[in-house]
């Protein structure tokens, strides 16, 4: 079994690869080159995901996650319109990584303990179901 860390970096991946092909050509840069924004989100990811504890226990998991969110959508949006090789790594690996590695695990990880606590408390007719 995979754990969940493993899991993200396969969709990621995949869905990395979907970009690969048009970059380049927009970017008028190596696939090389290209790819390093991937590593980069990556290294975002992983930072982002070693502070979201802190970050949770100052700001709670709600402000993060909302603040997560606009900031992945806007280095989405910013990431559309790169026009050269440091607008993307700086777009697309440093802000879309370090918002996926803020949002994105700290929310399965208060989903994944919410269940646990709350499977003991359900009612006996939802427990069945």
């Amino acid at each position: 079994m995979f754990s969940s860390a493993q899991r993200e970096e396969v969709v990621h991946t995949i869905t990395w690869s979907l970009f690969n092909g048009q970059l380049p050509s927009k970017l008028d840069a190596p696939v090389s080159q290209v790819a390093f924004s991937f590593g980069l989100l990556s290294l975002g990811l992983a930072v982002a995901s070693s502070l979201a504890g802190k970050l949770q226990e100052r700001f709670g998991v709600r402000r993060v996650a909302i603040g997560a969110g606009i900031l992945m959508a806007v280095g989405f949006w910013l990431t559309a319109h790169a026009d050269n090789l440091m607008m993307l790594y700086l777009r697309a690996g440093v802000m879309v990584g370090l918002a996926d590695g803020a949002g994105y695990l700290m929310t399965l990880s208060n989903c994944v303990y919410c269940r646990r606590r709350f499977a003991r408390r359900r009612p006996a007719w939802i427990r069945r179901a």
